[in-house]
């Protein structure tokens, strides 16, 4: 699968869980289609876009709490994840711009 094609997926799973508010999930289905290729564009040209909160929100929907490890004792040095899209936004910052649409592709 192509950059253009991940991401393209990854707008229309967050379209689907109510990214881009009302105006976006009652529109048309043409409409609809005219955002998810806007906003794929939008992505492409300008990467920091997928830091949105609201997209973020959006592709983490339905993901519940997790737990990561820290430290070298998984066992005892735990912490809770309170917000999965928080997690999501953590991870696309560390990454590389190559790296972000390989790890935005886990969650389609």
């Amino acid at each position: 699968m192509t950059d253009e094609e991940i991401l393209q997926k990854a707008i229309e799973k967050a379209v689907k869980n109510g990214y881009g508010g009302s105006i976006v999930t009652e529109a048309t289905d043409r409409e609809q289609n005219n955002f998810i290729e806007h906003t794929a564009n939008t992505f492409l040209r300008w990467p920091n876009q997928v830091f949105s909160h609201d997209f973020a929100k959006a592709i983490c929907k339905g993901m519940e709490r997790g737990v990561i490890a820290k430290g070298d004792n998984p066992e005892t040095t735990n912490e809770e994840v309170a917000e999965p899209h928080l997690w999501f936004l953590q991870q696309m910052v560390l990454l590389s711009e190559r790296k972000r649409i390989k790890y935005l592709k886990k969650f389609l």
